[in-house]
């Protein structure tokens, strides 16, 4: 509590990173509050804060809280085969974890070179309750997943944004989701609510500017409400032309008849000045069966846009909402004959 982490300056100043991290919970549980951490330098494999499954046959339990405006700024991470994950870099196995940052938390800076999840990276094998409120991530870049990262392979998994704020994330080196990447095994699911995304963007290959998200199986989802998504993009490479997909959100979504209600709902979404190299320039959805996705689309209503009642009938947004079949994905070609609106 109302502690202050720096290194020091003229370790700081020189040229070599640090390769250890400082706080690693292998079974436990850690409070942060008012809490600074800022001016790292660490070497492809370090991060402020490690959640460690040391023998997974152990079911022990790691509890992460960090609250009351600590903050995260100016935390790097080089090195030819980073992590990901400045801020906050974990993979566990068992289930029962708890995760929590709230009331006004603040990462800033946060920039892996070539890694996924600019702040935070996470692989989770495990049930876990996941919840970030009042949140605010300020110029975080990592490959895919400009501030956040998430891998969940397996089990339940819910996880829940409320009120939180992107601005100016990237996914570089040609990955996906400037602020957000996420892929969701069994029953994860995430809910998105009350939060902003600007400025947020990727380049070519990558899709989404914003939020990407790969639905593994039916179970699965995310779930969105009176988001916004203002100036978000999808760049254009300077080596290659293809996708470029989701100016704002790129979803790659398994639909079929057991899909689930609760996995996908976008409601109440405003979209201001999003583009896209490739198609879709405020949403690109992939996914088995274009027809039957149209038709739950419109009607059940799936995805809302405040201001466009019309959203499904005017022309003026064919390029705005598209979609393309799984089996038309791998050349990641912008041919207008195989994306629909």
């Amino acid at each position: 509590t109302d502690c202050v982490f720096e290194q020091d300056s003229t370790s700081y100043a020189g040229t070599d990173p640090l390769n250890s991290g400082l706080i690693c919970i292998a079974g436990g549980s850690v409070t942060i509050k008012s809490t600074e951490f800022k001016n790292y330098k660490f070497g492809s494999e370090a991060s402020i804060i490690l959640l460690y499954q040391e023998d997974p046959a152990i079911k022990y339990q790691n509890e992460l809280f960090i609250t009351s405006s600590s903050s995260f700024e100016n935390i790097t991470q080089s090195g030819d085969q980073c992590l990901g994950g400045t801020a906050i870099r974990g993979y566990t196995v068992t289930s029962d974890n708890k995760f929590q940052i709230d009331s006004n938390t603040l990462f800033k800076s946060c920039i892996s070179q070539n890694g996924d999840g600019g702040a935070i990276n996470l692989v989770c094998k495990g049930q876990w309750g996941f919840i970030i409120d009042t949140v605010t991530f300020d110029t975080c870049y990592g490959k895919n997943g400009g501030a956040i990262y998430f891998d969940f392979i397996e089990l339940f998994t819910l996880i829940n944004f409320t009120n939180c704020v992107f601005v100016d994330c990237n996914a570089t080196n040609g990955g996906s989701g400037g602020a957000l990447w996420g892929s969701y095994a069994a029953s994860a699911v995430t809910g998105i609510d009350d939060t902003t995304f600007t400025r947020c963007s990727c380049q070519q290959e990558g899709n989404g500017g914003a939020f990407a998200f790969i639905q593994v199986n039916e179970w699965s989802g995310v779930n969105m409400t009176r988001c916004t998504f203002t100036e978000c993009a999808t760049l254009a490479g300077l080596e290659s032309q293809n996708f470029g997909w989701g100016g704002g959100i790129f979803m790659d979504i398994k639909h079929s008849a057991l899909f689930q209600e609760r996995c996908f709902n976008f409601l109440d979404l405003v979209f201001a000045n999003c583009d896209a190299a490739g198609q879709g320039k405020n949403i690109h959805i992939c996914t088995t069966d274009i027809p039957r996705i149209r038709n739950d689309i419109t009607s059940n209503f799936r995805i809302t846009v405040t201001a466009a009642p019309d959203l499904y009938t005017n022309p003026d947004y064919y390029q705005d909402y598209m979609a393309i079949l799984d089996t038309d994905v791998e050349l990641g070609t912008n041919d207008e004959n195989v994306h629909k609106a």
